[in-house]
């Protein structure tokens, strides 16, 4: 991602960062005022208000940008998530003021963010899905070794709360899912049997 003169193209549109579209601020109305102002601190989340003013004698803003931050939901978050909001709230005020991109309100930074998000969201996916398939692959408890777990469980006073257990261990509903591997091991640890078939 090549920055020029604080445009930056991301997936073929351009985005200005938020310290350009501060600058064409600046130039344009040196007298001009950004006023922020931090609407909430609590329970990790930061919200700031950023107003911007081409004279305060007009009495009202031309723009208005709000921000939303998580404490510690990102690098940036979590050494300085107030400067990351409140950053964030004067790129969306300025750009809905017209600096930057006309068709775009999210600074560059914003994009990069959201960007990265969404790749790690992706993965977490990716990984949840290998999981489910590598699970669904894996070779199920034979019919010998599913009597021979019946067996054993109608032969205990506490067969229920034995079986229950070798579900949650083995994270299923019932003994038809549970895994030939699994299966395996728990009869070699509480029956005692050499059963691999």
């Amino acid at each position: 991602m090549a920055k020029t003169s604080g445009i930056v193209n991301i997936h073929g549109k351009d985005y200005a960062t938020v310290a350009y579209r501060l600058t064409c601020f600046r130039q344009l109305h040196p007298a001009g005022q950004i006023v922020t102002t931090l609407e909430k601190d609590d329970d990790g989340v930061i919200v700031m208000k950023s107003e911007i003013w081409l004279d305060r004698s007009d009495g009202y803003p031309i723009a208005t940008g709000w921000a939303e931050e998580v404490r510690g939901s990102s690098n940036i978050n979590k050494t300085s998530a107030l400067e990351n909001c409140e950053t964030s709230a004067v790129g969306r005020a300025l750009g809905f003021a017209g600096y930057g991109s006309a068709e775009q309100i999210a600074s560059a930074d914003e994009v990069e963010v959201a960007i990265a998000r969404q790749a790690k969201e992706c993965a977490t996916a990716r990984q949840t899905l290998k999981v489910m398939a590598e699970k669904k692959t894996e070779a199920k408890i034979t019919k010998k070794q599913r009597e021979m777990i019946e067996q054993y469980l109608d032969d205990c006073t506490d067969g229920d709360v034995k079986l229950q257990r070798l579900l949650d261990w083995g994270s299923v509903d019932n003994l038809t899912e549970l895994s030939k591997t699994k299966a395996q091991r728990w009869i070699a640890k509480n029956i005692k049997a050499d059963v691999l078939l």
